[in-house]
């Protein structure tokens, strides 16, 4: 089946939105458009635990700030690809349809690839798309707002 298809692609989703690098760039953009003070409770906040540290991503540099992540091509360009991922993926027809098909095991759909995971991935729905999901993707979303005037 051709939309079932999707439902592989679907589970990296969460995996592209949380990796560390993109949920600091995303975190420090909406922190600085909410006009939040810097703190090490706000990952945790947010329930997103991929960006455990505020400085993990940037070795030994301090986290740099919204005004100098959106001065480096770097960053914008991620910016960019992560709006393209919400927009490949926010079509609500196919996540109705995504929805009413049998559940499908990751590990089956990565390994036709070649891939093969060291730990199982969490569907995509529960009753309704799991919540660290929405999450992940909001908090993009926010950053995307933050930075439009750049991108």
């Amino acid at each position: 089946n051709y939309v079932a298809g999707f439902q592989g692609a679907y589970f990296l989703l969460e995996s592209i939105l949380s990796t560390p690098l993109h949920a600091e760039l995303c975190l420090e953009l909406a922190r600085s458009c909410a006009g939040w003070d810097r703190g090490p409770g706000l990952l945790a906040n947010v329930g997103l635990t991929a960006a455990s540290s505020a400085r993990s991503s940037w070795g030994n540099a301090p986290a740099p700030t919204a005004q100098q992540l959106l001065r480096q091509r770097n960053a914008i360009q991620a910016l960019k690809v992560l709006a393209q991922v919400l927009l490949c993926f926010s079509d609500t027809q196919l996540l109705q349809v995504l929805h009413s098909c049998p559940p499908q095991d990751i590990g089956v759909w990565l390994l036709e690839y070649g891939v093969v995971l060291e730990h199982p991935m969490l569907p995509i729905f529960e009753d309704s798309l799991r919540p660290q999901l929405l999450m992940a993707v909001s908090v993009t979303w926010a950053a995307l707002l933050a930075a439009a005037p750049v991108v």
